[in-house]
């Protein structure tokens, strides 16, 4: 994709910067403040047809679905004792642009923005072609045996941090 990393996965273009709209406008995408510099982890995510809807455009809901596989992906390739032992807090979604029906493939940019005491939180970016499309954070909390949160250990953070 145009602007960024193949290799890092990170976003580098366009964010911050005026860009050229749809109707030849500019218009300005600000900058996603990332709390903890960290690489990210770029992962193509497809568009299914139960994700669209009778506008022909990806449905609102559908986003966080598609933010969750790249998640778990993430989670599971790069925190993998988090994997399974975390669950959702709060969840939301900016829409910067459409997603139409046939894009087929696009990217979800995977990071994490910032670490607490039994929490993080982990930021998503949706790109068609090299555009943002949406942003969305989730906040996931470390819980124990007994189904409460429990604090993130030395090594969980370590693996965060190097996510």
């Amino acid at each position: 994709a145009a602007g960024r990393s193949a290799a890092a996965g990170t976003s580098s273009a366009a964010v911050g910067r005026p860009k050229a709209g749809p109707t030849s406008r500019r218009t300005f995408v600000p900058p996603i403040r990332r709390v903890i510099v960290v690489p990210t982890l770029s992962i193509p995510v497809q568009v299914r047809c139960p994700d669209l809807d009778p506008l022909n455009h990806v449905n609102h809901v559908a986003y966080f679905a598609l933010m969750e596989t790249a998640r778990v992906e993430f989670l599971s390739t790069r925190a993998k004792t988090l994997f399974g032992s975390v669950v959702i807090a709060h969840s939301e979604c900016s829409y910067k642009g459409e997603i139409r029906g046939g894009t087929g493939l696009f990217d979800v940019t995977v990071s994490i923005e910032k670490v607490g005491t039994t929490s993080f939180t982990v930021l998503h970016e949706l790109y068609v072609e090299g555009e943002l499309k949406a942003v969305g954070r989730t906040v996931q909390v470390a819980r124990g045996a007994d189904h409460r949160p429990r604090p993130l250990t030395d090594d969980e953070r370590a693996l965060l941090a190097a996510s």
